[in-house]
């Protein structure tokens, strides 16, 4: 794993993406929400883009009404570039229905890019990801 040293703005990045998957495992999706800026891009697999606040939470509002997720990412690398930083790496995840039934998992990968606010905290700017093989039952 490749990751900067720690300063002040990778202790926040790494903070917000626990806050990212903290919020997913708890299906809370005004707390995942939080951590986009509003001109947010979200590049999901098989799909258009979706672009700004309304289009990300109408795109994930199916993930978060009708199944708990449990996700674990792995993160490889992450670098900050002035008010701008990126990382990637892996992820793993477990979705079971809310209304029962078998759940259905998978792993792949990540590449974000993150963007400082003016009162210094770092949101997600774009998030583009994909998984390495159709979702299993489990």
């Amino acid at each position: 794993m490749v990751m900067e040293k720690q300063n002040s703005d990778t202790v926040l990045i790494n903070e917000l993406l626990g806050e990212y998957i903290a919020a997913i495992n708890a299906g809370d999706m005004d707390r995942w929400m939080a951590v986009w800026s509003p001109e947010g891009k979200q590049m999901p697999p098989g799909a258009p883009a979706r672009v700004g606040l309304e289009e990300i939470r109408d795109g994930n509002r199916p993930m978060f009404d009708l199944f708990n997720t449990e996700m674990t990412v792995y993160p490889d690398e992450l670098r900050v570039l002035g008010d701008h930083a990126y990382g990637h790496g892996n992820y793993d995840y477990a979705m079971t229905p809310k209304e029962g039934g078998r759940a259905i998992g998978g792993s792949g990968k990540f590449l974000s890019i993150l963007k400082k606010q003016k009162d210094g905290s770092w949101k997600f700017a774009i998030d583009c990801f994909n998984d390495n093989a159709p979702p299993d039952a489990l």
